[in-house]
């Protein structure tokens, strides 16, 4: 993807672009804000995200059944990197295919799953 190390702000454009294109493109709605998904559902996301890892600047509409889920993926990473470049955080290193699977899969199962009811509220910020 690339080899110069990647700052924090360019990460939270880059997943808000992906959520912006999940969103409209795929004309997919946030899960409920009182909803989680199910292990199955988690399990078929982390399968997906491993796959958007590979071209995350040709990313393919994730399948029907799991796109709310995708979405909110991508706007959980969008905040979280929005949130490190305030804090101004140093970089994470270049944009590989692990620190976007690190990103999309590891921190939504570490923390963004938790605090995906907040997220909800949050993701105003998102729409059009």
């Amino acid at each position: 993807m690339t080899s110069r190390p990647i700052e924090w702000s360019e990460l939270d454009k880059l997943f808000r672009m992906l959520s912006v294109i999940f969103r409209d493109e795929g004309r997919t709605a946030l899960p409920p804000y009182d909803s989680m998904p199910s292990p199955s559902v988690d399990a078929e996301c982390d399968a997906w995200c491993r796959q958007l890892a590979c071209n995350l600047m040709e990313p393919p509409l994730p399948p029907p059944d799991i796109r709310g889920w995708i979405l909110a993926r991508a706007i959980g990473v969008s905040a979280l990197a929005g949130q490190l470049a305030k804090q101004k955080e140093v970089s994470p290193g270049p944009l590989t295919r692990t620190l976007a699977e690190r990103l999309m899969i590891d921190e939504w199962h570490g923390a963004l799953r938790a605090l995906w009811p907040k997220l909800v509220d949050d993701s105003r910020a998102f729409s059009a």
